[in-house]
């Protein structure tokens, strides 16, 4: 495969680029993501093989328009919007696509409903995934309403209809621990470390590649913090960590970091290995999940767990609190033991009564699993 991470000054631009050649004749092309970029190289090598010149796509004709154009308008919004949060450049990215779909110089008015399907369709061709789209409608969505308010759009967005895609609930999948065991001795020990920070902090992974070693507490202090300054919501946060998973944090952030592109061959090749290439659901952000899972397991308030991951809405949360049958079991045993407490405590009395306070581990995982 001839796709790289694309640089700019030294620096990780979080695109793609196709690097391709046959005899004297190169190609090359950057896009947003590895599957626009896997999409193109193949396209690009079927038609070598073919015998056929691959040609640039199409691009949207150029019309001269009235009022801000959409190359303008992300011109005036760059530096402001989405400014210091950890997926500032993946907006943009977003952006960036609907400026190569429609044209820059479409009008910032003309973007409605026929336009807005117009980007989703040629996102899905290229194989993007539902959550992602709708990620991609959420950014649209975003920058057409932001330049509504500062006057630049003259149309109000009510009129749009998003077609929100419905996403996988499979997207819950998380590790148990004999594969995390495997899944460790098969990685390389930076990229090893960097998944056990993100399976005991359960942070995201931007927020655990782009972080500085300031954000972790000193060293030599017992239990401290993470600081989190950007986020996915853009509202900071502090992680519990524990002292050996801040030394290994520190380690990655003095240097053992490793890249996006060599986590993901890693990853991929210890997934191959492990028999589970094809389980889509099986990818770093598994980490996340396996940290809220086994927080829910452990009885972690659903409240807490909401904190610590950082989720803006508790319904998100929500997802982590479907109690496996073996929890259910457990919770039964427990609520046996009440009655039976209960029961003994009316013999004494003769009345009934109710407990005087509520059951120790809380009502809200019992609440979450009605």
């Amino acid at each position: 495969m001839a796709i790289y991470a694309d640089k700019r000054n030294g620096k990780l631009t979080g695109r793609f680029r196709v690097e391709l050649q046959k005899g004297a004749e190169r190609y090359r092309k950057r896009h947003d993501s590895m599957a626009e970029a896997e999409a193109d190289e193949k396209r690009v090598l079927a038609a070598w093989e073919a015998g056929e010149d691959p040609k640039e796509e199409p691009k949207a004709p150029e019309v001269a328009v009235e009022g801000v154009t959409l190359s303008k308008a992300i011109q005036l919004a760059e530096g402001i919007l989405w400014r210091g949060i950890a997926s500032e450049a993946g907006n943009w990215q977003h952006i960036r696509f609907v400026e190569r779909t429609l044209g820059g110089n479409i009008s910032l008015d003309a973007i409605d409903t026929e336009a807005v399907r117009k980007v989703l369709k040629a996102a899905d061709d290229k194989g993007i995934a539902d959550g992602t789209l709708n990620r991609y409608i959420s950014h649209i969505r975003t920058f057409l309403e932001w330049h509504f308010q500062e006057g630049n759009r003259k149309e109000s967005i009510a009129a749009i209809r998003w077609d929100w895609r419905k996403e996988s609930k499979g997207r819950l999948r998380w590790l148990t621990f004999a594969e995390e065991d495997q899944l460790l001795s098969l990685l390389p020990p930076a990229t090893a470390k960097l998944v056990r920070v993100a399976i005991d902090t359960g942070c995201r992974r931007e927020e655990l590649m782009g972080a500085k070693i300031d954000q972790v507490d000193q060293e030599g202090t017992d239990d401290g913090l993470f600081h989190i300054w950007k986020t996915k919501n853009n509202e900071a946060r502090s992680v519990p960590i524990s002292a050996e998973t801040a030394k290994l944090l520190r380690e990655l952030l003095s240097g053992e970091m490793p890249s996006k592109r060599s986590l993901r061959r890693h990853w991929d090749k210890a997934k191959a290995t492990m028999g589970l290439a094809s389980d889509g659901e099986f990818v770093f952000h598994t980490c996340r999940h396996t940290c809220a899972t086994r927080m829910v397991d452990a009885d972690v308030d659903i409240l807490v767990i909401k904190e610590w991951l950082g989720h803006k809405r508790i319904e998100t949360t929500q997802r982590y609190a479907k109690v496996r049958g073996k929890k259910l079991a457990s919770i039964l045993a427990r609520v046996g033991g009440l009655r039976a407490l209960e029961a003994g405590n009316s013999r004494k009395t003769g009345l009934p009564t109710l407990p005087h306070k509520f059951p120790p581990w809380g009502m809200g995982q019992i609440d979450m699993a009605a």
